[in-house]
C-alpha cells in the first residue's frame, strides 16, 4: 500500500468518514474471506454488505482522507525548510 501513514491509522480515517454516510468499513477473518469472498476489507450499512474486496487505498483518495500521491501537505514536516544553525 503506497500511501500516507500505516494501514490502520487509514482505516481509522476512513471508518471516520464513511460514519457520515451510515457506512461502516470492516475488516474481514480469515473464515469470512474464504467461505463468503468477502475480502479483506468490505463495506456494511444498516441493511448489510455494500461491498466486498475494497481498495482502502483507492476509497481513501475518493474520500479525501489521505493525499492523492505524491503530494504533501505544508504542515508535513518534510517540506518545511531547515534554518541553519
Amino acid at each position: 500500500m503506497k500511501i500516507g501513514g500505516t494501514e490502520q491509522a487509514v482505516v481509522k480515517r476512513l471508518r471516520r468518514a464513511l460514519l457520515n454516510n451510515g457506512q461502516y468499513l470492516h475488516i474481514a477473518d480469515g473464515r469470512k474471506q474464504r467461505r463468503w469472498g468477502f475480502g479483506r476489507y468490505y463495506l456494511l450499512d444498516t441493511k448489510g454488505v455494500v461491498d466486498k474486496d475494497v481498495n482502502i487505498e483507492r476509497l481513501a483518495r475518493q474520500l479525501g482522507v489521505v493525499l492523492p500521491r505524491g503530494r504533501r501537505s505544508k504542515s508535513s514536516p518534510l517540506c518545511r525548510k531547515r534554518v541553519a544553525s
